[in-house]
């Protein structure tokens, strides 16, 4: 799946969310950053199983943590939807 991820930023089949923006904004990351972490990541984290209340289905959210970044990623079809702050894990 990361490279699903990373072919379609190369392709700049993204979108940042609303939210990611905002944290983004706030701890002054530029989105370039947030695409080039992913670009050289090695590897996903952990796969998140979350629920879409706006679809009433099921989804799978992947972490992809790199440069100091948390970011989840979402396929949706053939777009990712980013989500983005900085990594404030202790690991």
């Amino acid at each position: 799946m990361l490279e699903t991820i990373k072919k379609l930023v190369q392709e700049g089949k993204y979108r940042f969310t609303f939210k990611a923006e905002l944290e983004m904004a706030r701890d002054w990351i530029e989105s370039e950053e947030i695409l080039e972490a992913i670009l050289d990541a090695e590897d996903i984290d952990k796969v998140l199983h979350s629920y879409n209340p706006y679809t009433n289905k099921s989804e799978k959210l992947y972490v992809i943590k790199n440069y100091g970044f948390y970011i989840k990623g979402k396929v949706v079809k053939n777009f990712v939807i980013i989500s983005a702050k900085l990594d404030t894990s202790s690991n």
